[in-house]
């Protein structure tokens, strides 16, 4: 079992320490300074961030698009698409957050149909026509994110929750990320994220048909969530989105401990194919709070270890359907909805 990141991660200071990167991207912006030294600004912002999800115990990383104009995965689908942010360029920045870090860093991409679908504002005429040059920019970087060594690739598709039971919309969606795969080597570790909300149980067989090598869903959705889990064959990996982004408090370790489990006993698939995660972006939250919160998925990680998974659980709460934590009790209530 790990943590990481679902997606964004609030960049501002801490108390007391002023923001470099706000401060060069408005020397930036009005000519006080130059391309390089905004590039040295959010180097050093990078190194600071990646090295704080590390402290606090995830182990796997990202650098949460610091880079970008916009700060965040549909900002990077926009300079792809025009073209000012190239494969190359995304590679490099990589490159620098996985220099000298002890864990793995993953790169978090916007996925096709969603990002397509943002892009064009909804409609999906013009996001028909928009999504090959996308698709062709997001295969082109994904396979130069495999020749800099990057070893996780995580797709975000929060739109598939938008799909509803429309299987002509279901069909477009799954041809544009089947083609992402088919583009790149075989045996690509890619990812696909699904966040937000739940998609419809009509798509949960094709969704779970799709050949990536596992799945980040959140279950703070409910229980559509874990019916989809239930789904998705055991030998692929799935990343328990359970640390609820919408909310600034802590999560209980005790709870991602047992979403982690939930999801290891499904179909037997094991605590080394699972991880927890943040359920979405949190770069809406003060510093402060999302550090807090990835360093209670970091204590969720550090009992996890104490023993087998299903019996740490176990021995932290015997019976969490009737525990006195409600997160985990609403939990346990949509993953017994979901086996009905």
């Amino acid at each position: 079992m790990f943590a990481t990141l679902a997606g964004g991660y609030p960049l501002g200071a801490l108390p007391g320490v002023t923001d470099p990167l706000a401060e060069a991207r408005h020397r930036r912006a009005s000519d006080l300074s130059s391309p390089d030294a905004h590039a040295d600004a959010a180097d050093r912002v990078v190194t600071e961030l990646v090295a704080e999800q590390a402290a606090a115990g995830l182990a796997m990383v990202h650098d949460a698009w610091v880079r970008w104009p916009g700060g965040d995965g549909l900002a990077l689908a926009r300079g792809l698409l025009a073209g000012t942010i190239g494969p190359a360029e995304i590679a490099t920045a990589w490159r620098w957050a996985d220099d000298g870090i002890d864990a793995v860093v993953k790169q978090v991409l916007p996925g096709p149909w969603s990002a397509s679908l943002a892009l064009a504002d909804g409609d999906p005429a013009r996001a028909a026509s928009i999504r090959p040059a996308l698709a062709d920019a997001l295969a082109a970087t994904t396979r130069a994110l495999l020749d800099a060594t990057c070893p996780v690739i995580q797709v975000q598709e929060p739109g598939l929750a938008a799909l509803g039971d429309d299987p002509g919309a279901l069909h477009d969606a799954a041809g544009a990320l089947e083609a992402l795969v088919a583009a790149v080597p075989e045996g690509t570790h890619l990812s696909l994220a699904l966040t937000g909300a739940a998609p419809h149980r009509s798509t949960h067989d094709r969704i779970a048909a799709l050949p990536y090598r596992s799945f980040l869903i959140d279950v703070t959705a409910g229980e559509d969530a874990w019916r989809l889990i239930e789904q998705l064959p055991a030998e692929q990996g799935v990343v328990v989105g359970a640390a609820d982004a919408r909310k600034p408090g802590v999560d209980d370790p005790e709870m991602l401990v047992w979403a982690a489990t939930l999801a290891a006993e499904s179909r037997g698939r094991g605590h080394l194919r699972v991880g927890i995660a943040t359920s979405g972006d949190i770069d809406h939250l003060d510093r402060r709070q999302a550090r807090r919160k990835i360093e209670s998925m970091g204590t969720a990680v550090v009992l996890a270890k104490l023993g087998p998974l299903s019996d740490v659980a176990r021995a932290l709460q015997a019976d969490p359907a009737t525990c006195p934590i409600g997160s985990l009790r609403a939990m346990m209530a949509a993953h017994a909805a979901a086996q009905r």
